[in-house]
């Protein structure tokens, strides 16, 4: 029964590692998608004869470079932490837990081990996913001061200056490094692409967009920077409806956690002898149990993260 134990533990393993890898491919692909159908507006010989502003980090420190631009928002050295320290705790956890059910010590450790790599990509995932959230969030107030400055009749580079330095991390650093490739010649617009494309985010394209076609054709650059905020807006609210609309999912979940505890709680106190016969002879039947119930959760959040996606 310990084998058949591992077995199953395995498969839970194995199965997360496909679904969190499944899902950054397809997060990814959707990403660039969006990204690519406002490229084609931006000028190609602007992006070609820009220089781009020198990167020291990626010429010193590589790994740290590859970092970055896995988590340009969350940041590389925080988002390594998250996940080294979360990955670090579920493996401590999970090994004796998995050597108390009755597996050997060696496989334990090979499946904690795989557990807590799982566990610690994905944390490090979902501190990037939130703090893209919160620069759209915050991009929409940017969008809407750059728009009633421009309609005021400020001028466009002013007004993206002055934006710049009024937002909100993590919109700030991101603008301000616009701001200084703007500085040093690069037309305001492929910079802003240049930008989303580091970053990922689709909206701060379609600004790119908007900024690249007014400035070679013209026109009511306060009215397109509106709409683009008008859809900001909507996307927003669209999202926090369907946050709204899943937290009867998650307050589930939260009581499917708790519930086997609280039964097992019970046991051990109603019947003793059970408990106790349940603890040293049928140890593996709590493995398979927890197993299985931390799959389900496991299906259950993603579930409920791809719909608020």
């Amino acid at each position: 029964m310990a084998f058949y134990g591992a077995g199953v533990i395995l498969v839970i393993a194995f199965g997360g590692f496909a679904v969190v890898l499944n899902e950054v491919l397809r997060s990814r692909a959707r990403i660039r998608r969006r990204i690519g159908a406002f490229g084609e507006l931006l000028e190609s010989g602007e992006v070609s004869t820009a220089t781009p502003v020198r990167d020291t980090v990626a010429e010193s420190k590589p790994m740290l470079a590859s970092l970055e631009r896995r988590f340009p928002l969350a940041g590389g050295k925080r988002a390594l932490g998250a996940s080294v320290i979360g990955a670090i705790v579920v493996a401590c956890a999970l090994v004796p837990g998995l050597v108390f059910v009755g597996l050997p010590l060696v496989l334990s450790a090979l499946v904690g081990l795989l557990v807590a790599g799982v566990v610690g990509w994905n944390l490090g995932s979902t501190l990037e996913f939130r703090r893209r959230l919160e620069f759209i969030d915050r991009l929409l107030v940017v969008v809407e001061d750059f728009q009633r400055m421009v309609r005021f009749g400020m001028a466009t580079g002013q007004a993206f200056k002055s934006v710049a330095d009024a937002a909100q991390d993590p919109v700030r650093g991101v603008l301000r490094r616009v701001s200084v490739e703007a500085d040093l010649g690069v037309p305001l617009g492929v910079a802003l692409g240049r930008e989303a494309h580091r970053i990922g985010i689709s909206e701060m394209a379609m600004l790119a967009a908007i900024m690249s076609t007014q400035s070679r054709t013209g026109g009511g650059l306060a009215e397109s920077v509106g709409n683009l905020a008008e859809m900001l807006r909507e996307r927003i609210d669209n999202r926090a409806r369907m946050k709204a609309s899943t937290s009867e999912s998650k307050i589930s979940l939260v009581v499917l956690c708790l519930v086997p505890g609280a039964a097992i709680g019970i046991q051990a106190v109603s019947q003793p002898q059970l408990f106790a016969t349940l603890m040293n002879e049928a140890r593996y039947l709590l493995g398979i149990g927890f197993g299985l119930i931390l799959l389900g959760l496991t299906v259950a959040w993603f579930m409920v993260r791809n719909v608020e996606r």
